[in-house]
């Protein structure tokens, strides 16, 4: 529909454009002011969203074009739109055409105006998100200041007579873009950037006596207390039981709307957001330009950029992909642990990709993309999925089309895969459980073979997505009575609800089966980066949103029993991690471990 009236538009103002003097004389100053009103106002901020540093001649001459041309591109087209007004009335008044001081401050004070009507309508017609008032007021105070000084401007120079020529005109705008050109190019640079550089301190031993005990780390994407605390309660996840029972807690969710992959960026290494160099989701490769990042929250400012950008990763110009290690500034825990000398496996986890030369056994989170197709991304090449290369023919076997998934495992989480679409639903739930149990399946088993093949491992990572994207898709189902104002059918209530619930199951029976393989009991972490709620009113694409609420289960051989429910913070489980392991705290990292602080309020209290 957009798209259909903005076509429309631009014929009809195409047609203006050919028989008005006036016209064309507004769409040319006004095409040439957005650039430099852009360069200003928009470019900054894009970039400090996308976290873009060019550091070349080269690279800055690609950024400055690319947004010269978008700005180009929408302000001639606002430009044309905006002059209907001016070439009507001056054709019912039979005025003199218009002049080019005149046609400058008509741009300056309807372009901002446009492009707010421009950037709202992307928002609700292309991206389907309803425009908060938060974003609205936040533009209007540019807008605002914009056309103030177009008034000024009027008041100064036209009302008074002042004769402005076309030659300062035309040498006013490129002055406003190259003054906002040269502040562009002239900012600070991010200060995690020198991060990369700084030096890591080599793990030391508490003793010369490793432990006895392998270690397992289960990363949970998504998990809620919401979900799993009722099903502990009736018996029916025995493993979480077993964990929970010795050792729990609620992660703190930082930074919303919670992202994933900064969140385990602070988790894997144990620093915070800022030191990480990674706040989205999604990074994006570009032919001259060094990594950036996609954001996936919506900026009513940027989104002119954004349906650009769009365009260009259709186009394949843009190429959106998981975070990979180089975007982290900070080496993962699973890197210090295998550089002391511990055989360590890690399996999925973000930033495991490229695999090359992060821990022994690597099968990086590029294997499989999961829902991430829905973005544009694709698997990553293969040399670089997984290491070592020597073992690469099996590590991927289990990936390719021909493998078998437990097609009755998957008939128990879901009875009737056939099911229709609910009415509601932007994207099939029951397409969701497929793909999430498909990829799954393999991974544990995967982890599993590795586990009882691999005897002498000291550390075992697995990373799990499934809970996160079965909550996304199924929490309105699950929990009806968090939607009153969009309450999902009664019908695909009874037949969804329960296979959030059902999944939690599978994947308690999976975690125990891994915990059985190992060859003597092993301790035991499960940390997720967030929880789970109802949408947001904006949220359009999932029925279930991030929230600050993550869960935190330990138990094991090391791990003493401790009843309170514990408060975790991401920068508490790497110190966790080096003190299971016999390790010393470096200091390199500010939090203490939760045992050690357990132990403390132990000794503390006798």
């Amino acid at each position: 529909m957009f798209f259909n009236v903005l076509g429309l538009a631009v014929v009809f103002t195409g047609l203006l454009l050919v028989v008005s003097r006036d016209a064309r004389r507004l769409t040319l100053v006004g095409g040439a002011l957005g650039p430099a009103l852009g360069m200003w106002i928009v470019a900054p901020h894009a970039l400090h969203r996308h976290h873009l540093q060019p550091q070349t001649v080269g690279q800055w001459l690609i950024v400055v074009g690319f947004f010269t041309v978008v700005f180009l591109a929408w302000s001639t087209a606002l430009a044309a739109l905006m002059s209907w007004p001016v070439v009507a009335y001056g054709f019912v008044k039979k005025r003199a055409p218009v002049s080019p001081m005149l046609a400058l401050v008509w741009a300056a004070i309807t372009i901002p105006v446009g492009y707010v009507v421009l950037a709202a309508a992307i928002e609700v017609s292309v991206f389907s998100r309803l425009v908060s008032v938060h974003q609205l007021v936040r533009f209007a105070y540019i807008a605002t200041a914009l056309v103030a000084a177009g008034l000024a401007a009027y008041v100064l120079f036209l009302r008074r007579g002042s004769a402005v020529s076309r030659f300062s005109v035309a040498v006013l705008i490129p002055v406003i873009w190259l003054g906002g050109t040269a502040v562009l190019i002239g900012r600070n640079p991010d200060a995690a950037e020198g991060l990369q550089r700084a030096p890591i301190p080599r793990l030391e031993r508490r003793s010369a006596k490793p432990s006895a005990n392998p270690l397992l780390v289960i990363g949970l994407d998504g998990a809620s207390w919401q979900l799993i605390q009722p099903l502990i309660e009736k018996g029916r996840v025995p493993t979480f039981a077993r964990l929970a029972a010795t050792m729990k807690g609620s992660v703190h969710a930082a930074w919303p709307p919670y992202w994933s992959s900064p969140a385990w960026g602070a988790i894997l290494t144990g620093y915070g957001i800022d030191e990480l160099g990674v706040h989205e989701d999604l990074a994006a490769e570009v032919d001259g330009l060094p990594l950036f990042e996609l954001p996936l929250t919506l900026d009513l400012v940027l989104n002119p950029v954004y349906l650009v950008e769009l365009a260009l990763i259709r186009a394949d110009v843009i190429e959106p992909a998981l975070a990979p290690r180089q975007a982290l500034k900070r080496p993962p825990i699973w890197e210090r642990l295998s550089s002391a000398g511990l055989k360590t496996a890690v399996i999925r986890f973000p930033f495991t990709y490229p695999a090359g030369n992060q821990a022994d056994i690597v099968v990086s989170n590029r294997v499989v993309i999961d829902l991430w197709d829905l973005m544009g991304v694709e698997p990553g090449r293969r040399e670089d999925l997984v290491s070592p290369r020597a073992n690469a023919e099996f590590l991927l076997s289990r990936f390719n089309e021909r493998s078998v998934i437990d097609e009755a495992s998957l008939q128990e989480i879901l009875p009737n895969p056939g099911r229709a679409k609910p009415a509601d639903a932007v994207i099939d739930p029951t397409e969701v459980v497929r793909t999430t149990f498909s990829n799954g399946e393999r991974m544990f088993s995967l982890t599993e073979h590795l586990i009882r093949e691999n005897p002498d491992l000291d550390v075992v990572m697995l990373y799990v997505s499934d809970l996160d994207n079965i909550s996304h898709a199924f929490w309105a189902y699950r929990f009806p009575g968090e939607f009153p104002n969009a309450p999902p059918a009664e019908a695909d209530v009874a037949a969804l609800g329960q296979v959030p619930d059902r999944y939690v199951e599978y994947v308690d029976r999976q975690i125990g089966r891994l915990i059985d393989a190992f060859p003597t009991a092993p301790n035991v972490l499960l940390v997720s980066d967030h929880g789970q709620e109802a949408a947001g009113a904006t949220m359009s694409l999932w029925k279930g949103s991030h929230s600050s609420r993550g869960v935190f289960m330990a138990a094991g051989p090391d791990i003493a029993e401790h009843h309170a429910d514990l408060s975790v913070s991401y920068l508490e489980i790497v110190p966790t991690i080096l003190d299971l392991l016999n390790f010393e705290r470096p200091g390199d990292l500010s939090s203490p471990s939760l045992l050690q602080q357990r132990r403390t309020v132990a000794e503390t209290s006798q």
